[in-house]
């Protein structure tokens, strides 16, 4: 649960796992097929899926994650928790992929408003590009071992 006082890293955290839960046990399976896992089962996977999550993302949650999943793993079988690793995976990589989807798409919608606004205004290109190569010829002068480009005055 995200409470007030907690850190950005931890309530990015805390957000992912509740996702997870949403993603994995949001609703008891009607008909056949295997019903929700017990509370524990369920908390062992929400937290190793934020675990993965927050890793790709470059957030480091070992310090918190690891003994959370202990404390629910307390008395579980080793087998009970291999099982749940093909779910875990799953879960992760169905959240980690919408999160690449979703980056590509604003990328691509960022460009596309880049190019509309060159076309607008493609003097600002223009400039853009004639500072770029000033500069660049500001910075060879000053470098005597710079290599020097012939003018067309040489022909």
């Amino acid at each position: 649960m995200i409470q007030k006082g907690m850190s950005q890293a931890q309530t990015l955290k805390t957000a992912i796992h509740e996702l997870a839960h949403s993603v994995m046990h949001d609703s008891e399976p009607k008909g056949e097929g295997p019903a929700l896992p017990g509370r524990a089962t369920r908390e062992v996977q929400a937290e190793s899926v934020a675990f993965v999550v927050s890793s790709w993302l470059g957030l480091d949650t070992g310090d918190y994650s690891f003994g959370y999943v202990a404390g629910w793993s307390e008395g579980k079988d080793l087998s009970e928790l291999r099982a749940s690793l093909d779910e875990i995976r799953g879960a992760a990589h169905g959240i980690i992929g919408g999160m690449e989807q979703r980056m590509a798409e604003n990328r691509e919608t960022e460009g596309l408003e880049r190019v509309r606004a060159l076309e607008h205004e493609p003097d600002a290109a223009c400039r853009s590009l004639s500072e770029r190569a000033a500069i660049a010829r500001k910075a060879s002068a000053r470098d005597d071992r710079a290599p020097r480009l012939p003018d067309r005055s040489d022909r």
